[in-house]
């Protein structure tokens, strides 16, 4: 293989990964990814290879980074000596029915967020009214 074709497909896996991680981070998923990379004209990987990516590459770094950055901040907050902590609950529905609740704690005086859980509707029994509390439940 050429130079200049290695150097090609290397630019492309990386430009495509590179897009992949941003569409993750974001928040969006496979099928908003689709429709940017159509707007724009550019090829596409596959739905699998995406979520292959963001399984094994993308997902793995951002946890690294969430746990290092929540250390850092726990850190800060021992020196403290009062805190004022605030926390909120918020569901997601892909369909009609709640399915997801991200619960989210905060420092109220800095808004610097110390703590966060996804909850899976699953994970209480399939009951959605108990969703926050468990998420609460660190």
């Amino acid at each position: 293989m050429e130079l200049s074709l290695k150097l090609h497909v290397h630019v492309k896996i990386t430009i495509s990964g590179m897009l992949a991680a941003s569409v993750i981070v974001s928040g969006n998923n496979y099928g908003k990814f689709k429709l940017l990379c159509q707007a724009l004209g550019l090829s596409l990987i596959s739905e699998s290879t995406f979520l292959r990516f963001q399984k094994h590459c993308a997902a793995p770094v951002v946890e690294e980074v969430w746990r290092d950055m929540n250390n850092v901040v726990k850190e800060v907050f021992k020196a403290y000596e009062d805190i004022c902590l605030c926390g909120d609950g918020r569901t997601y529905s892909p369909g009609h029915s709640v399915r997801y609740c991200v619960y989210t704690l905060m420092e109220h005086f800095t808004s610097v967020v110390i703590y966060f859980e996804v909850i899976d509707k699953q994970e209480t029994g399939g009951n959605s009214t108990t969703m926050e509390k468990e998420a609460l439940d660190c």
